[in-house]
């Protein structure tokens, strides 16, 4: 039921579930966004936020507790 997209490169060992972007580097368990190309401006952080009722936190976010 996954859907990669045009051009995406997901890391050996990566769990996707849902969608992969076009042109986007995804990777680990479960698999996120780690880069997307972006038209004029090359290769950069993803832009889409991470979703907080998956359990993911955003990256360089301190631990709670």
């Amino acid at each position: 039921g996954s859907v990669i997209g045009r051009n995406a490169v997901v890391g050996a060992g990566a769990v996707v579930r849902g969608k992969v972007p076009d042109y986007a580097v995804v990777g680990g368990v479960p698999a996120k966004v780690l880069r997307e190309y972006v038209p004029g401006a090359g290769w950069a952080a993803p832009m889409t936020p991470v979703i907080a009722s998956s359990g993911l936190r955003s990256p360089g976010r301190p631990e709670d507790g």
